[in-house]
């Protein structure tokens, strides 16, 4: 007789009753969510530390707002006092000089011819804000005034000087030399006869003013006359 074994079916495990954080679908069976298990294991950890700041509380990123660089002012203008030699062609009339001289009246400016050159130097005021920008002013002032008066450049600009108020106080306080034809027969350490010879000469320098006593000179008028004579041979006194 075949023997045949039976076992006896196990009772079926209850079901676990499903959490809130479970969705229930029809047809499917309810998983635990791992997720909220995670969640829920992380909400039992301690207390969280607090952050290093002062008081627990935490420090926003990216710190205050910088402040808008300031933007930088404008160099401040300098007033300068302006010396612009020219050569002329011709001599200037007294009209041509009265008519630069009106050109630069805004500019207290003053107006001088010298007739052995012949040329004519203006001197005005100009405002800058250094040095080279005041040349180049100073040079185009120079060119208007005597289109104003109706005279033109024989040549480039003999000289052109800009000085600031402290710098023409320090030459002005310098003194004056004069020096008469006794005087630049000593300094040239020639005879007077020598230097009235010189003074023949076109490129000798003309006296600031003639006195009873006979003409003088400023050593800054003989300064290149004297240098370029000295220097291309010595000037000794005739045999």
């Amino acid at each position: 007789m075949a023997h045949t074994s039976r076992s006896r079916p196990r009772p079926a495990a209850a079901a676990e009753p499903a959490t809130p954080d479970q969705k229930a679908t029809p047809g499917r069976k309810a998983t635990p969510d791992r997720k909220s298990g995670r969640k829920a294991a992380a909400g039992r950890k301690g207390p969280e530390a607090p952050s290093p700041a002062r008081g627990g509380r935490r420090r926003r990123s990216g710190g205050p707002a910088a402040a808008p660089t300031p933007a930088t002012p404008p160099p401040a203008s300098v007033r300068y006092a302006a010396t612009v030699e020219v050569p002329l062609a011709t001599v200037a009339t007294g009209e041509q000089a009265d008519a630069a001289f009106e050109a630069l009246r805004r500019a207290h400016g003053a107006v001088s011819t010298d007739l052995a050159k012949p040329s004519i130097t203006l001197t005005f005021d100009v405002t800058a804000a250094d040095a080279r920008q005041a040349a180049q002013r100073a040079d185009t002032t120079a060119g208007h005034a005597l289109r104003a008066a109706g005279l033109g450049a024989a040549g480039p600009t003999l000289a052109l000087a800009v000085l600031t108020a402290a710098e023409q106080e320090r030459a002005n306080a310098a003194p004056l030399q004069l020096l008469g034809v006794s005087e630049i027969a000593a300094l040239l350490q020639v005879s007077r006869q020598r230097v009235d010879q010189l003074r023949a000469r076109p490129d000798f320098p003309t006296p600031a003013a003639r006195l009873k006593a006979g003409p003088i000179w400023t050593t800054d008028a003989l300064t290149d006359f004297l240098t370029t004579r000295t220097t291309r041979r010595p000037l000794t006194s005739p045999r």
